[in-house]
């Protein structure tokens, strides 16, 4: 991060234009499939302002927990330091390391992405009194020289899909500047929360967000249209003769299910069988004036149904005489299926171990 250079001013327009650069010089509006760009916080407003210039050329945007000042005096973009501040430098890296703080400031579970991303933003820079020490690459005049700050203006309409994301525990997502967004973005634009996440999603949960950018871009751009290792309209099995092969496919996907219906007998058939009636799942009319249901429909979690919707295994191991379901490690329900959505299984190997029997227990290797 701050690899690039310092400039003297900096612009939303400039950081739309040089996006709009970098996909024409990719080749991405030379597919048959339009770009669907992807903002984050600050870059959501960037990618608003892509998205009023190029329109239908876009295949749709994502706006993850960008918040937008709902006023003239809104603290937001408070605190903006004057031009001439300097960053320290750090005589060792783990100095410099030590402290790397998120804006807004927050705890992070995952330490290995927090040393990533403060590694990555450190260079090497001569010292006051001599020598090199650490500091942080970015511009420290960054908002400093920023010629414009991002207002309700860019809640104007655009011509292509628009899809919202943000953490539940965001500092930044305050109920004020939501219920400005809502109020300018269209009904039927996906509104999609993840658990138990912060402003800096990717950080808090990484896997979370990563599904439920996948379930999007699905939904938006069937499998069908895009470039898999696999045929998705075609289920696929990974046959294997030894628990070993699994080893070779670790972080590649294995197979896919044949698709399945969630009707909604099945929905209330799982209602039965697991004492759950909330009306989510079974009052059609109470379901249809919830903010992310479909008119007329009530919705499930395609967890809890996967074993009764006859999702056929994605992979196989020859001569095995019995296979056990383990078990869910870290699931996520970001997102809800609809009455008559249909959905598949589609498998990622991410780690094997072994278990063998000794003297009559079983030890893990």
């Amino acid at each position: 991060m701050g690899r690039s250079g310092w400039r003297d001013a900096y612009s939303l327009e400039q950081h739309a234009r040089e996006a709009i650069a970098v996909a024409e010089a990719t080749g991405l509006f030379e597919s048959t499939v339009p770009p669907i760009l992807i903002g984050h916080s600050f870059g959501s407003f960037a990618t608003r302002i892509v998205a009023h210039t190029l329109g239908a050329k876009l295949g749709g945007i994502v706006l993850v927990d960008g918040a937008l000042a709902t006023r003239d005096d809104d603290d937001e973009y408070d605190g903006v330091p004057v031009r001439g501040h300097r960053h320290r430098v750090y005589p060792t890296l783990e100095q410099a390391i030590a402290r790397f703080r998120f804006e807004p400031a927050q705890t992070c579970d995952n330490p290995y992405i927090l040393d990533f991303l403060a590694r990555t933003s450190l260079g090497l820079t001569p010292a006051a009194h001599g020598g090199d020490g650490w500091s942080w690459r970015f511009d420290p005049d960054l908002r400093a020289k920023i010629r414009a700050l991002p207002n309700s203006e860019l809640l104007a309409p655009v011509s292509c899909r628009v899809a919202l994301l943000f953490g539940d525990r965001s500092k930044l997502m305050t109920s004020v500047r939501l219920d400005l967004i809502r109020r300018h973005t269209a009904p039927a634009a996906p509104w999609i929360v993840i658990p138990d996440a912060g402003h800096h999603i990717m950080v808090d949960q990484p896997l979370a967000l990563i599904a439920a950018l996948r379930s999007l871009l699905e939904a938006w751009q069937p499998a069908a249209t895009l470039n898999h290792s696999f045929n998705p309209s075609k289920p696929s099995v990974f046959r294997m003769n030894t628990p070993a092969s699994l080893m070779a496919r670790i972080g590649q996907e294995i197979g896919v299910s044949d698709w399945c219906l969630i009707d909604q007998g099945m929905i209330d058939r799982f209602a039965d069988l697991t004492d759950d009636h909330q009306w989510i799942h079974v009052d059609r009319e109470a379901a249809a004036k919830a903010p992310f249901a479909a008119p007329s429909r009530t919705v499930s979690s395609s967890c809890p149904c996967s074993p009764s919707c006859r999702l056929r295994p994605t992979w196989q191991l020859q001569g095995a005489k019995m296979g056990m379901n383990y078990g869910f490690d870290k699931v996520r329900m970001t997102n809800p299926v609809r009455s008559g959505s249909r959905i598949r299984a589609a498998s990622c190997s991410r780690i094997s171990s072994s278990v063998r029997r000794d003297s009559g227990s079983r030890r893990r290797q």
